[in-house]
C-alpha cells in the first residue's frame, strides 16, 4: 500500500491508495472520485480511520478459467461399410461419427476455456479476452478493447469444421489439385473390380476466420467504423465426373483451398437539420474478394488409354460497393429513413477447357463477367394521431448483368460428347420493385390493430417470363386485456401472376440456337416465376395460469397454390409443383416452482405436404401423348423438449437436466398408370444432458481484497441419431441396384451414431 498526500482546499490530508499485484480488486458499487475543485471548503482534516475506509481503486478484474477432461462412456461405432460380396467389396453400411462431428469437435481428451476482463474503476477503459475449446478444430478466441465514448476495437478468430463424412470409401486420393488412383487400381475399369481398392477417407472442410472491427466516436456527433474479415477453407468435399473417365460416372474427394475477404469503412454524422430536428447521415464502402488457390483440378482415369478430365473450380471474383443512408425527423411527426447502395461485381478468370475437348477453342479468353446492382430503399413513418401510425415504403433493386453473352459453336455436352450443338451463354438480369403501405391503430392499451398492403414487380431478362406482379395484404391484431394473458395474430394473402410465360421465345431458342433436343420443356414451370397464391396465418399467446406457471401456445399455417394443372386437366400443358402446405402447432410450459427450481416442457408438431404433377411430353410441349403422373410427398415431425433446473443445495449445488427428441417421417406416394411408391424415410434424434455444478466457499487472497470462487462441474451427455434412408443406404462403392452398377460411389452419407460422454472440470472465477 502506498500513501499519497493531496491538498484539499488548503488542508493537507493523507489518502490511501491500494496498489495490487497479482489478482486485482473486484469492482464494487463505488462512485467516481470527485475532482479537487469539487471538494467542499469545510473539509478540514481526515483522520487515519477515515483514510482506511475510503473506497478507492485503480483497476478491477474479472475472469474465469475452466480445465477438465471428457471421454466416451461407450465405444461408439465409427466404422465404414462391412465387408460383403461380391469378392469382398464393401457392402452394408454401419454407423459413423461423421454426423456427430459435423459442426463441432467435442471429442475425448483434455479441454479448457477461459475469460478475462480488466478495466479502470472510473469506467473509461476496459479489456476483454477469452477462448473456448482451446486446441480443438472448433476453437475460438476474442479480444476487445474500449475507451468509453471514444474508441472500440474487437478482434476474433475461430475455427469451424464442416464434416461431410468419416466413413467414405474411395480408390481416389487427393494430391494438391490432382485426384489420383491408389497404386494398383489403374487398369480396373469397372466398379466391381475397383471397389476392393477403395480406402477409408474423411471428407470435410475446415474454416479459419479472423475478423477485426474498429470504431471511433470523436466529439459525440461523428461515428467512424472499419471492419475486415479473412476466411480460409481447406479440405475436401464430394465431387463427381462424367465422360472420358472410367467408370463413366465416378464420385471422388474434391480438393478445396480458397479464401474470402470482406472489408468496409463508413462514417456517420448526427446533427440538427435546418428545420430544427434530428438527422443522421452515413456514407460507406464495402468490398469482398474470393480467391480460389486452384484454378482447376484433374481426375485420373482407371483406363490407361484415357487422359482423364480437368475440371475448373469456382472462379476468383470480387465486389466493391458504396452506400449512403439518411435518417431524419420531419415536420408533422414524421420520420424518414432511406438507403442507396451501388455495387459492382466482376469475374475475369481465364477459361480452362476440360481436357477431353481436344482442339476446341472457346470464343473468348475469359467470361469478362460484370454485374452492377443498384438499391434504393425508402421508409416514411408518420404519427397521424396519438393512436394511429402509418408507414409507406418503396424499394427499387436493379440487377444489371453486363456480362457478354458468348456464342460457343459446336460445344461439347457434359458427358464429353462433342456433337455440333451451338450454344449461347446467358446473362440473366432483372429489376425488382416493392411498394407498401401499413396502418397501425392502438385505440386503447389492450388492443393493437394493423393492416398492410404490398406490391412487388419483377422485370426479367433471359428468364422464362418477361415480368411478374404480386399483390399482397396482411391483417394483424394483438390483444392483452390482462397482465396474465396476451394474444397475437396475423393473416396474409398474396397473389402473383406472370405477364407472359414463353421459355422458347425468351431463353430456349436463343441459348440452344433452335435445337429442340437440348432445350427443356416449357411445361416444366419454375417456382420463382410461376403463378402463385399464398395464404399464411400465425397465432400465439402467453397465458399465466397460476403464479409461476406460463403457457405459450403457437400455431402457424402456410399454403401456396401454383398454376400447374390438376390431375386430369392437360389443356394447360404444365408440370411441376402444384401445391405446398405447411402447418405447425405447439405449446411451451414454464413453471417456476421456487427461486431454486423451475421446469420447462415443450412440444411442436409440424406437418408438410407437397403435390407435384408430371406429363409425358415430346419436343415443343406436345403433352397429349401420355397420361399425367402424380407425386404426393407428406412429412411429419414431432419435437419434444424438457428442461429442469434444481438447486439441490441453494447457492452450493446447482443441477440442470435437458432432453430433446425429434422424430420425423417422410412418405412419398407416386401415382402413375402402372402404380408405384417409395419406402418410408424415418429420422429419430435424441439428446439428454445432465449437469451438476458445486460451488466451494470463496477464497480471499491475503492483503488484496480479491476473492476467488472455485466450482466443480460434472456433465453427462447422451446423443443418438438414427436415420433410415432407402435412397442412400445402398450407395456403397459398388452397388447391385439395377441401372447403377456401372457407377462408382463414395458411400459417404452415414448419419447414424450413438454417443455417451462424461465431462468433468474445475472452474476458477474472480
Amino acid at each position: 500500500m502506498r500513501i499519497e498526500v493531496r491538498k484539499l482546499s488548503g488542508t493537507l490530508a493523507a489518502v490511501a491508495v491500494l496498489s495490487v499485484t497479482g489478482p486485482m480488486m473486484t469492482p464494487k458499487a463505488v462512485a467516481a472520485p470527485k475532482r479537487l475543485a469539487d471538494t467542499p471548503a469545510s473539509v478540514a482534516t481526515i483522520n487515519a480511520n477515515d483514510i482506511a475506509a475510503l473506497p478507492t481503486c485503480d483497476i478491477w478484474t474479472h475472469g474465469s478459467v475452466e480445465v477438465g477432461g471428457r471421454g466416451f462412456l461407450n465405444n461408439p461405432q465409427d466404422h465404414h461399410q462391412t465387408a460383403t460380396a461380391p469378392a469382398g467389396t464393401p457392402g452394408t453400411m454401419g454407423k459413423s461419427l461423421g454426423k456427430y462431428y459435423e459442426y463441432s469437435d467435442i471429442k475425448p481428451g483434455a479441454f479448457g476455456n477461459f475469460e478475462f476482463a480488466i478495466g479502470s474503476c472510473n469506467g473509461l477503459y476496459q479489456v476483454n479476452a477469452g477462448g473456448f475449446n482451446v486446441g480443438y478444430d472448433d476453437q475460438s478466441y476474442y479480444f476487445d478493447f474500449s475507451q468509453a465514448g471514444t474508441q472500440y476495437f474487437n478482434f476474433g478468430w475461430d475455427q469451424t469444421p464442416h464434416v461431410y463424412s468419416r466413413s467414405a470409401l474411395s480408390p481416389f486420393v487427393v494430391n494438391g489439385n490432382a485426384v489420383t488412383l491408389v497404386p494398383g487400381a489403374v487398369g480396373h475399369t469397372t466398379p466391381v473390380t475397383l471397389a476392393p481398392y477403395a480406402q477409408p477417407i474423411e471428407l470435410g472442410i475446415q474454416r479459419d476466420t479472423a475478423s477485426a472491427h474498429y470504431r471511433w466516436t470523436p466529439g459525440g456527433v461523428w461515428d467512424f467504423n472499419a471492419n475486415y474479415s479473412h476466411m480460409s477453407r481447406t479440405g475436401t468435399q464430394i465431387g463427381a465426373a462424367f465422360g472420358n473417365i472410367s467408370p463413366s460416372f465416378s464420385q471422388f474427394p474434391l480438393p478445396v483451398d480458397d479464401t474470402t475477404q470482406n472489408y468496409g469503412v463508413n462514417g456517420e454524422y448526427a446533427g440538427t437539420s435546418f428545420w430544427g430536428q434530428r438527422f443522421t447521415f452515413k456514407v460507406g464502402y464495402t468490398g469482398s474478394q474470393y480467391t480460389d488457390n486452384y484454378s482447376a483440378f484433374t481426375v485420373q482415369s482407371a483406363n490407361p488409354a484415357q487422359a482423364g478430365v480437368q475440371i475448373s473450380t469456382w472462379p476468383s471474383n470480387q465486389a466493391n460497393g458504396v452506400n449512403a443512408t439518411l435518417a431524419a425527423d420531419l415536420p408533422w411527426q414524421s420520420h424518414y429513413a432511406g438507403t442507396v447502395n451501388y455495387t459492382r461485381m466482376t469475374q475475369d478468370d481465364a477459361f480452362i477447357p476440360a481436357s477431353y475437348i481436344n482442339a476446341y477453342m472457346p470464343p473468348a479468353s475469359s467470361l469478362n463477367g460484370k454485374i452492377d446492382t443498384l438499391l434504393s430503399n425508402n421508409v416514411l413513418t408518420t404519427k397521424i394521431t396519438p393512436t394511429l401510425t402509418s408507414k409507406l415504403t418503396y424499394r427499387y433493386y436493379d440487377f444489371d448483368n453486363r456480362t457478354p453473352e458468348l456464342f460457343f459453336p459446336g460445344a461439347c455436352l457434359w458427358d464429353g460428347h462433342c456433337a455440333a450443338i451451338d450454344v449461347h451463354s446467358l446473362s440473366m438480369a432483372y429489376t425488382k420493385q416493392n411498394a407498401g403501405a401499413e396502418l397501425n391503430w392502438r385505440p386503447m392499451r389492450a388492443w393493437n390493430f394493423g393492416a398492410a398492403y404490398g406490391f412487388e414487380r419483377y422485370d426479367w431478362t433471359r428468364a422464362d417470363v418477361n415480368a411478374t406482379n404480386e399483390n399482397s395484404g396482411k391483417l394483424f391484431a394483438d390483444w392483452k386485456p390482462y397482465s396474465w394473458f396476451g394474444l397475437r395474430s396475423s393473416v396474409y394473402y398474396g397473389n402473383r401472376r406472370y405477364d407472359n410465360y414463353d421459355y422458347y421465345g425468351y431463353v430456349g431458342d436463343f441459348q440452344w440456337n433452335g435445337d429442340f433436343g437440348a432445350q427443356y420443356l416449357s411445361s416444366q414451370r419454375q417456382l420463382m416465376i410461376d403463378n402463385r397464391e399464398t395464404w399464411k396465418a400465425n397465432v400465439s399467446s402467453d397465458i399465466v395460469v397460476v403464479r409461476g406457471l406460463t403457457l405459450t401456445p403457437t400455431f402457424k399455417y402456410q399454403q401456396m397454390d401454383y398454376s400447374v394443372a390438376n390431375s386430369g386437366n392437360l389443356a394447360t400443358n404444365q408440370q411441376g409443383l402444384a401445391y405446398s402446405r405447411k402447418w405447425s402447432a405447439g405449446i411451451d410450459a414454464t413453471y417456476i416452482v421456487t427461486p431454486d427450481t423451475s421446469v420447462t416442457l415443450g412440444y411442436m408438431y409440424e406437418d408438410g405436404k407437397q403435390i407435384l404433377y408430371g406429363i409425358d411430353c415430346d419436343a415443343r410441349d406436345d403433352c397429349t401423348i401420355g397420361p399425367q403422373t402424380f407425386t404426393d410427398d407428406h412429412s411429419v415431425v414431432h419435437t419434444f423438449t424438457a428442461l429442469l433446473r434444481y438447486a439441490a443445495i441453494p447457492d452450493k449445488l446447482d443441477t440442470t437436466f435437458r432432453y430433446t427428441a425429434s422424430h420425423g417421417t417422410d412418405n412419398i406416394l407416386f401415382l402413375a398408370p402402372e402404380g408405384g411408391g417409395f419406402p418410408q424415410n424415418k429420422t429419430w434424434y435424441q439428446r439428454f444432458d445432465a449437469t451438476a455444478v458445486y460451488t466451494f466457499d470463496e477464497y480471499a487472497f491475503p492483503n488484496t481484497g480479491s476473492k476467488v470462487k472455485l466450482k466443480a462441474k460434472l456433465h453427462y451427455a447422451w446423443e443418438r441419431n438414427a436415420e433410415d434412408n432407402w435412397a442412400n443406404d445402398p450407395l456403397t462403392p459398388y452397388t447391385n441396384m439395377p441401372s447403377l452398377t456401372n457407377r462408382l460411389w463414395l458411400s459417404w452419407y452415414n448419419p447414424n451414431y450413438n454417443v455417451h460422454m462424461l465431462m468433468g472440470s474445475l472452474i476458477a472465477a474472480w
